[in-house]
């Protein structure tokens, strides 16, 4: 049966393939952050980009519908009676806002991405001096240059990049933030690995957006209100040759996925709308194609305490359980990264859990919907949405 939203068992996408990920490891969420400099962003709408025709607002409120079921809760997988089971936290209770700053590529790529992991610390607080950037200010006017329409957003695996996104996407949904754009598309290149014949981003988006099929030539009309973003570049398949020739290709244009991808990138298809772009740093993303390229750096320790007391449903458990992680320097500085956060977090519930004898009530974690239990092993299990 197809996994895509709205599709029958008959149909034939070429996403229908997709297999779910396995033990995806959930992850962190909203809150402050006290540095030196904040972005100023107007929120405003901006009508010039705006696409104004009657008949898209049925698929537009579907394609919204669509991407706030999608993107409304963060998903943990444990595995417990030898079921898979699940818990979802809502997006609203759990975000915890993540450290983002200009890339000045500091970052050694020859080197094991955890290499630099004890000093941590240090090279957060080196950045303290920089601009701090809310994932929702990516694209927003940067001084004089004006407003980016490519961005790369880059980071080590569990930093939170795809988190980062899924709350980008929300909020645009939601009609909270970046509504200048009439239309986001969310690609992940997992699925983009699926297509294996040549195909145009008609094709593309009226396979991934069924609803779109009938109004994607009006709506491609106007590219300047268009948001792409592309996550998980680490995890494509195909190789990009950023140095090719350019080639004039339109929308209907029939090309590999991976060059129809890079023509996205490199604005030689639709060259006035918006890209958001996630990797790690180790994936080749020439910085030449990209107007702002940032780096996600994770928690700072004002976010370690905040995402731990959004953990649980209980603040004094959440205090009791930061004090151990404060105490402890290993942990403390493992916690920096969102990943380790969460699984510092569950592990410490089950150990705590196991001292209140028997009654684990307060311990239970803060989610809506089913309460879960998860044992240390099932944590250590990794996350490729984690990212």
């Amino acid at each position: 049966m197809c996994k895509i939203e709205g599709c029958s068992s008959e149909c034939k996408n070429i996403f229908c393939s997709e297999k779910k990920p396995k033990s995806p490891i959930s992850k962190l969420f909203k809150g402050k952050f006290t540095v030196t400099t904040e972005v100023k962003v107007e929120e405003e709408l901006k009508p010039q980009r705006s696409v104004k025709s009657s008949h898209l607002r049925v698929p537009l409120s579907a394609h919204k519908n669509t991407l706030l079921e999608r993107t409304e809760r963060l998903t943990s997988y444990a595995e417990g009676g030898g079921q898979a089971s699940n818990s979802a936290s809502h997006i609203e209770i759990r975000y915890t806002d993540l450290f983002v700053t200009e890339d000045n590529e500091s970052f050694d790529s020859s080197q094991h991405e955890y290499f630099t992991l004890a000093s941590r610390r240090a090279r957060i607080y080196a950045h303290q001096a920089c601009q701090r950037i809310c994932p929702r200010h990516l694209l927003s006017p940067q001084g004089t240059t004006g407003r980016p329409e490519t961005v790369k957003l880059k980071g080590i695996a569990g930093i939170g990049k795809s988190v980062a996104v899924q709350r980008l996407v929300y909020e645009w949904a939601l009609g909270k933030h970046m509504r200048e754009f009439t239309c986001v598309f969310d690609l992940r290149f997992r699925k983009l690995n699926l297509i294996k014949a040549p195909l145009s981003l008609l094709d593309l988006l009226g396979y991934r957006f069924r609803y779109f099929k009938t109004v994607l030539p009006e709506l491609l009309a106007s590219p300047g209100s268009l948001l792409f973003i592309l996550d998980g570049l680490d995890e494509f398949k195909y190789q990009l040759d950023w140095n090719a020739p350019d080639r004039d290709i339109s929308v209907d244009s029939k090309v590999p996925v991976s060059e129809l991808i890079m023509t996205l990138i490199k604005g030689s298809l639709l060259p006035e709308s918006s890209v958001i772009l996630t990797s790690r740093p180790s994936t080749d993303a020439p910085k030449r194609f990209f107007q702002r390229c940032c780096v996600v750096l994770g928690f700072e320790e004002d976010q370690v305490k905040e995402y731990t007391f959004k953990f649980y449903k209980d603040p004094k458990v959440s205090e009791k359980v930061y004090n151990y992680i404060l105490d402890n320097d290993n942990l403390f500085v493992l916690s920096f990264i969102p990943l380790y956060c969460y699984i510092i977090c569950t592990a410490l519930a089950e150990f705590f859990s196991s001292q209140e004898d028997g009654d684990s009530r307060s311990l239970e974690l803060n989610h809506l919907g089913q309460s879960a239990r998860f044992t240390t092993a099932t944590c250590l299990q990794p996350s490729s949405t984690m990212r």
